[in-house]
């Protein structure tokens, strides 16, 4: 059984050492060292020939470029938040995107409404006749007649 949060730990000996050990850097010094070796390992860089060498570096040693150098910059995947649920992509056959159309006005309105505010009315036509009926976008221009 686990200790209660904030209790002491009595399995710790008295004489184990507590907090940082004496001698070694503080939190400033540790940043102050790591900008120092990073301004070194630049110079070294731009003393080997820079940016035109590690290019003729890369392409002799690709596998290594991208294992041990690219990876390294690259930011770490997305984590998918715990709340959110599986991702179901879900096939309704032929008129897929009819139905699909369909449900997500259907859900708008139910929400809508359930927010009280005004849906406008609906069709007086049943779906089960939409279907059958040819449609066309406002955007497209209607056919004439004369050319057939």
């Amino acid at each position: 059984m686990a200790r209660p949060k904030g209790s002491p730990n009595i399995n710790k000996s008295a004489t184990a050492p507590r907090g940082r050990a004496k001698g070694t850097l503080d939190k400033a010094a540790r940043v102050m060292v790591s900008n120092e070796m990073a301004s070194n390992i630049l110079q070294v860089f731009n003393g080997m020939g820079g940016t035109p060498a590690m290019l003729l570096w890369a392409e002799a040693n690709p596998t290594i470029f991208y294992t041990q150098i690219l990876s390294r910059l690259m930011p770490a995947p997305m984590k998918p938040d715990e709340d959110s649920g599986p991702l179901v992509n879900i096939s309704l056959g032929g008129d897929a995107a009819l139905e699909s159309g369909r449900r997500v006005a259907f859900l708008l309105a139910k929400a809508a409404a359930e927010q009280g505010e005004a849906v406008a009315p609906a069709h007086t036509v049943p779906y089960s006749q939409l279907a059958d009926q040819p449609t066309r976008p406002s955007w497209m221009p209607a056919e004439d007649s004369d050319d057939e």
